[in-house]
């Protein structure tokens, strides 16, 4: 191909998707002009994208009105028909993008497998082998249609110097050293359920300070303004507010150097994607954790009761608030074990003969039959006592909990009727164990039997059998055609050797009868004296005697003439 048009108008995490076709294109036909239809927004990426030759801007907002549209709409068709392409490729999928590649000349119109508003009756959609997969490879899908070969998916971006010097600059303005490790946060979002709490992000950049890393926030827009305000409130530390102060071009060369990016499914972090850095999502990191926990889960009940017998299901509630805990512990002495702070030791002890001094005194003379202890009365008397005072031991723990763990887990798991009450209680401890259930936080969990229905199965069967059988029925009229065109081919031959050969025949007997009737008047003229016999040559001669004597022989003797004839032309047969 020499020349491939790309549409792909907006929006800037869309466009940044579409970036490996271009790549596609230019690895496969390195000789082709690769022309891109884009929005005023997204335009800035694609100039930092070596593989695209020529950017044309769609300016949709001058086409909203009558008079708008007749004055923008035949210059922007001159400018799109300007080249003749070989394909055009349409990745947007919608009307605006359907009229432009319904201007531009091409042999071959492609677009997406879920092409919308009419698009498709302009472009053909390519249902691909990804067609249920990851946005990029539907739409590496349509370049393979168009006979791109896709070796790895790259995204082409080369930031331009003159925007690393600028970064460096606006970094020393913030106070902050552009060559320090840093992390990039991207506090805003289209979509309010896409972004995250401002206290989040406060404890998230208290928690990059910790780790010796420079937290930095980006964003655009009065919102994201408000939201960063917030954050440097509540922050023990302010972080570095960069938001509303870059372009597209300078957000590029911050996120191309940063350790990492936070944030939301958004434009900005699908471009740190695409450059390689490492990013991290809320989404993201649920959806990796719950989907883990819930194949071990799968895999342990397709091992017990056999595929297609029991599916589980994970829903997880993940806790991404950074806290400090100051834990203190105290451990009893035990077996007079430990420190001893202090120690009181008190012994008393007496043996010997006592005299009765009579008692306390006013006891014989006050209480009637009080009986009197004899004198020299042997005495022994003895005390001890002993005090310790432990130190105590104690222990103390700063325990940090990183974001991200799990605050609460839900798991569901569904099992064919036919499946007993003991193994369903097995069921339930085995899954619990294998989860990490804790119902102390909370955690769930529930194993509930059901009829299975087979009607999807034996559908999907069927439908299995019937895409072989119809793959079958394709193969085997592919070589009936093929058969049929080499029987043809060789009809043709032996019909076009047959008519050679009878005209061939047909002109060596139009020849001897012209011969035949020429020797014949000859033959005639001299018998009439019209010629001479001299005339003839030698050769002519010799013909003509072999002549007169072939047709004394037929009149003499017809029958044995006949004879030969026939034995000749069996001969011949």
């Amino acid at each position: 191909m020499q020349n491939v048009l790309i549409v792909k108008l907006s929006a800037i995490g869309d466009v940044i998707h579409a970036l490996p076709v271009s790549h596609a294109v230019k690895e496969t036909f390195p000789q082709a002009h690769v022309t891109w239809v884009i929005e005023p927004p997204a335009k800035p990426l694609l100039e930092m994208n070596p593989c695209i030759d020529e950017i044309l801007t769609f300016h949709k907002k001058d086409f909203r009105s009558l008079g708008g549209f007749l004055k923008n709409f035949f210059p922007f068709r001159k400018e799109i028909q300007a080249r003749h392409y070989d394909a055009v490729l349409d990745l947007q999928g919608l009307f605006k993008s359907a009229a432009i590649a319904c201007l531009a000349k091409a042999p071959q119109k492609l677009g997406m497998c879920n092409m919308r508003e009419g698009s498709g009756c302009i472009s053909r959609p390519v249902v691909g082998a990804h067609a249920h997969g990851h946005i990029v490879e539907r739409y590496l899908d349509v370049a393979r249609a168009a006979g791109c070969r896709v070796q790895d998916v790259r995204f082409p971006l080369e930031v331009p110097v003159r925007e690393k010097e600028l970064v460096r600059q606006l970094f020393r303005q913030a106070g902050a050293d552009f060559s320090r490790a840093y992390i990039v946060l991207v506090i805003g979002a289209n979509w309010p359920n896409k972004r995250w709490p401002e206290s989040h992000f406060a404890n998230l950049v208290d928690c990059i300070y910790a780790r010796n890393s420079i937290p930095i926030l980006i964003g655009d827009g009065i919102v994201d303004e408000q939201r960063a305000a917030r954050i440097e409130r509540e922050a023990a530390i302010p972080p570095v507010n960069l938001v509303g102060k870059t372009n597209l071009k300078e957000l590029t060369a911050i996120m191309a150097n940063a350790q990492a990016v936070i944030g939301g499914d958004t434009g900005p972090v699908h471009l740190a994607a695409g450059l390689g850095v490492k990013t991290i999502t809320q989404l993201d990191m649920t959806r990796k954790m719950q989907d883990s926990i819930e194949k071990k889960i799968q895999t342990l009940l397709d091992q017990t009761l056999g595929e297609g017998r029991a599916f589980a299901r994970v829903s997880l509630e993940l806790d991404f608030d950074d806290r400090l805990t100051d834990r203190q512990t105290f451990t009893p002495v035990v077996d007079d074990s430990g420190i001893v702070r202090s120690q009181q030791d008190i012994s008393e002890s007496y043996t010997g003969s006592s005299t009765n001094p009579g008692g306390p005194a006013g006891v014989q003379s006050n209480v009637p039959g009080y009986v009197e202890q004899e004198s020299n009365a042997n005495a022994a008397y003895e005390k001890k006592e002993s005090t310790k005072n432990y130190e105590i031991n104690e222990e103390r723990q700063h325990v940090i909990a990183s974001p991200g763990s799990i605050r609460r887990m839900t798991v569901a798991v569904l099992v064919n009727d036919d499946v007993t009450q003991p193994q369903q209680e097995s069921i339930l401890r085995t899954v619990s164990s294998a989860a990490g259930i804790n119902q102390a936080r909370g955690d769930t969990i529930s194993v509930e039997p059901l009829p299975f229905s087979t009607e999807a199965a034996e559908r999907r069967a069927a439908e299995l059998q019937a895409e072989k059988d119809r793959q079958d029925r394709i193969f085997y009229m592919q070589v009936g055609a093929v058969l049929l065109i080499i029987a043809l081919i060789v009809a043709a031959v032996l019909m076009y050797r047959r008519k050679k050969r009878l005209e061939r025949e047909a002109a060596e007997e139009a020849q001897r009868l012209e011969e035949e009737r020429l020797a014949e008047e000859r033959a005639a003229a001299i018998a009439a004296g019209e010629v001479e016999e001299e005339d003839l040559s030698e050769e002519e001669q010799q013909q003509m005697n072999q002549k007169l004597a072939l047709l004394a022989l037929i009149d003499s003797k017809p029958e044995e003439v006949a004879l030969l004839v026939k034995t000749w032309l069996t001969e011949e047969e």
